[in-house]
């Protein structure tokens, strides 16, 4: 009974390496994820910025900083 014992313990441990190895990879394809939304979302701001500082007269420039906020200036 010894024999079989070790044997499922060594199951049980290669499983649950197995287990961890998979949410491993599983963590850092999400954290690759939110790092692609989060330049996509940074770029998008840059781009919204560009329009509208062009959009804007020259009387009442308006700035939008990268916190995407929009204020008044002058």
């Amino acid at each position: 009974a010894k024999a079989a014992d070790d044997v499922n313990d060594a199951i049980d441990d290669e499983m649950k390496s197995r287990v961890s190895q998979v949410r491993e990879i599983r963590r850092m394809e999400h954290e690759k994820d939110i790092e692609q939304i989060r330049a996509q979302s940074m770029l998008e701001r840059v781009r919204m910025a560009r329009q509208a500082q062009e959009l804007s007269s020259p009387m009442s420039p308006l700035l939008i900083d990268l916190t995407g906020t929009a204020r008044q200036v002058g």
